[in-house]
């Protein structure tokens, strides 16, 4: 079911990991909302969440990660803009973050 790993136990598939997670810290009320989602749909949820309530997005999602910024900004300076429009405009955002090359730290 197992197999070992350097970093310790390798979970059969996700949904064992989910579980581990889940019975290890059961306080913290983790939830897997979605897999496998294209980007337009989760620019779909993304755009919608911040549309919907500003400081719940924010909340939700790692303030630092430029990314977030910038899709806070887009909604803030395009009060008028559709969904559409922000699904657009996020779907854009997300495709520039996910073609930037991952920076690995030393060590």
């Amino acid at each position: 079911m197992h197999e070992p790993s350097r970093r310790g136990t390798r979970h059969a598939n996700i949904d064992a990991l989910i579980a581990t997670i889940q019975q290890g810290f059961p306080s913290s009320r983790i939830r897997i909302t979605g897999r496998e989602r294209t980007v337009k749909r989760q620019a779909e949820l993304m755009a919608e969440r911040r549309r919907q309530n500003r400081t719940l997005f924010l909340n939700t999602y790692r303030l630092s990660a430029r990314h977030i910024t910038e899709m806070d900004h887009w909604v803030n300076t395009h009060p008028t803009a559709t969904a559409d429009e922000a699904v657009a405009a996020f779907t854009e955002i997300i495709n520039q973050i996910r073609e930037k090359p991952v920076r690995r730290r030393p060590g």
